[in-house]
């Protein structure tokens, strides 16, 4: 599965388009990255509430969304996210953020970190079961249907509607008027009509418009990543005539068609064959109908064999309902207790937030570092606070071990999307460079398996990606804050 774009919500907004293999996304502090990278974490397991994304897999593009992520089938992971503590030998030292002021009777500061890791831990417990909550509920819906459809069917099958035995006489039978077939047969062909003009029309998914859309996109990035008087003439060519394609699908940009057109437009239009091809069956239904020869007549005996067939169907339909009642039982009473055990952990979580930075920092800070990002009302975004990390500790060969783990994990997880993409939190920038090059190497060779997101917000990292190639890594630097009066417009590929 590869990520192709997504948007964020909140305050902090941006929309981003993607590598398929490796995508350095530059330009963020130490904040922004671990609230982006708690969206995307959240993403990568199917929270709708996180933001948008468009996915690829096997060459067909997919939304974010919980009927999609469901028939994915995508099994579960701690975390997406690969940060600078994960590493293997990386000590914690602290939040980057705390600082440590004199006591008020004039002695040394109390030591927080103690009260920090448990806060850590306890924000990783959290953010594991608002997943599972999140799973749960999708499940709970999906049992829910299912309940409504077996009882439904029971219903149904409980009352069977078996017909009296009729006696037909043939030679009574009222021939079809004439104008009754003459409309049914307009209305048929108006029907064919109707859907063989709107099946040759192209719209923004049309194949045609899309290949020629990506073959004008391939030439920018092309072109951009060359430099000199030509390098800029061609690009400034290519993205005319990229833009002339966008105008003709009604597109304002490339990311605009990844997150909007692929997705919303292709479903209009489909909606509309779909309605012209169910007009068309009917339209045949009613031609046929009456065109049809009478039925035979039901004897005594076959009124017999239905009757006992609609009993045995009913009590097995009785059953499946019962089954599907208890699996909805069952889930909402696990869901209850994560509830409960969330609601347990906040509490803890805010005692020892309290314990911690009460004393030496005022409620603006406290709020930076244990910050809760609620997205939407029923999915809060669990923002881990950034720490600072020694990784002087960090081996090669036992961090190699260590990403070929991960990696193979995120290959087994993906259920049929293949692979989860890896988000990582610039892990890497305080090894040696050494060891670091090594690590990049790795990811870079295997992001063919799996895509690579790199956040963070050292210029190093940017100039390797952009010595790899426009083939496999791209440098993208993240959209200002809406703040600013950069606003929240698309970042642009270097």
């Amino acid at each position: 599965m590869k990520l192709l774009a997504f948007r964020t919500f909140g305050d902090d907004q941006m929309e981003i388009v993607l590598h398929p293999r490796v995508t350095v996304l530059g330009g963020l502090d130490p904040a922004r990255r671990a609230r982006l990278a708690a969206a995307l974490d959240a993403m990568l397991a199917g929270d709708v509430g996180a933001g948008e994304a468009v996915f690829e897999i096997d060459g067909v593009r997919l939304p974010l969304t919980n009927a999609v992520w469901r028939d994915l089938a995508v099994g579960p992971a701690s975390s997406r996210v690969l940060r600078p503590a994960d590493l293997p030998g990386a000590r914690v030292l602290g939040h980057r953020a705390t600082t440590a002021g004199p006591s008020p009777d004039g002695g040394a500061a109390p030591d927080p970190r103690p009260a920090d890791g448990a806060m850590d831990e306890a924000r990783s417990t959290i953010a594991d079961l608002e997943r599972s909550r999140v799973g749960l509920e999708t499940a709970r819906d999906t049992a829910a249907i299912a309940m409504q459809d077996a009882q439904a069917y029971a219903d149904a099958v409980a009352r069977p509607a078996v017909p009296e035995t009729v006696r037909v006489d043939v030679a009574a039978l009222v021939e079809v008027p004439a104008s009754l077939l003459a409309d049914a047969r307009a209305n048929l062909d108006a029907a064919r009509r109707e859907l063989a003009e709107l099946e040759r029309e192209p719209g923004a998914s049309h194949p045609a418009l899309v290949a020629e859309l990506e073959a004008a996109h391939a030439e920018v990035v092309d072109a951009e990543d060359r430099a000199g008087r030509g390098g800029k003439r061609r690009f400034a060519g290519a993205a005319a005539r990229e833009a002339a394609v966008l105008e003709r699908m009604g597109m304002p940009s490339y990311g605009a068609f990844l997150l909007r057109t692929s997705v919303l437009e292709s479903i209009s239009h489909d909606h509309r064959i779909t309605q012209a091809r169910l007009a068309l069956a009917d339209a045949q239904a009613v031609w046929d109908e009456l065109h049809a020869a009478p039925e035979p007549p039901v004897t005594p005996l076959a009124k017999v064999e239905a009757d006992r067939a609609a009993e045995a169907a009913a009590d097995a339909a009785a059953l499946v309902a019962a089954q599907r009642l208890r699996e909805l039982a069952s889930i909402e009473d696990e869901l209850s207790v994560i509830t409960g055990q969330v609601a347990v952990l906040n509490g803890e979580l805010g005692e020892l937030g309290g314990l911690a930075h009460a004393p030496q920092e005022p409620a603006e800070r406290r709020a930076e570092q244990d910050a809760v990002l609620d997205l939407t009302p029923s999915a809060p975004l669990i923002v881990a606070a950034p720490v600072e990390v020694d990784a002087s500790g960090v081996d090669g060969e036992a961090l190699e071990i260590y990403l070929l783990s991960r990696l193979l994990d995120h290959r087994s997880s993906g259920g049929r999307a293949g692979s989860i993409p890896l988000v990582v939190d610039d892990a890497f920038g305080d090894l040696t460079e050494d060891v670091r090059e090594d690590a990049l190497t790795l990811l870079s060779r295997m992001a063919e398996g799996v895509q690579v997101v790199y956040l963070t917000d050292r210029s190093e990292m940017e100039l390797w990606a952009f010595a790899q190639g426009p083939g496999d890594a791209l440098s993208v630097t993240a959209p200002e804050p809406a703040s600013s009066p950069a606003g929240s417009s698309p970042a642009n590929a270097r």
